[in-house]
């Protein structure tokens, strides 16, 4: 898979979710992350890939317990945070870089 690189965040998205894949590529283009698309060959699934250090070594410390599996993403306190403070907080942590 050319997108295994070792800093590097994926989202996956139902690939009838055109707008938001849209929306997330356009976020995350904007704070000058490269961002990767793959469509799945078997499944219903486009994966989005933001590859940035930072980010990915934040995500990797916040979600201490990810496995690459559904079942083991948990949100903790940051889903209490207002979308703007989310926004602000992800766009500053990827600038920083």
């Amino acid at each position: 898979n050319k997108h295994k690189r070792k800093y590097n965040v994926g989202f996956a998205f139902n690939s009838n979710d055109s707008k938001e894949i849209k929306k997330t590529v356009d976020f995350f283009k904007k704070l000058n992350c490269k961002v990767g698309v793959e469509k799945s060959k078997n499944k219903k699934l486009i994966q989005v890939y933001v590859y940035n250090k930072l980010l990915a070594n934040w995500f990797k410390t916040y979600f201490d317990k990810y496995q690459s599996t559904s079942r083991t993403k948990h949100l903790k306190d940051l889903k209490y945070l207002p979308k703007d403070q989310l926004k602000v907080l992800i766009k500053g942590l990827i600038s920083a870089d």
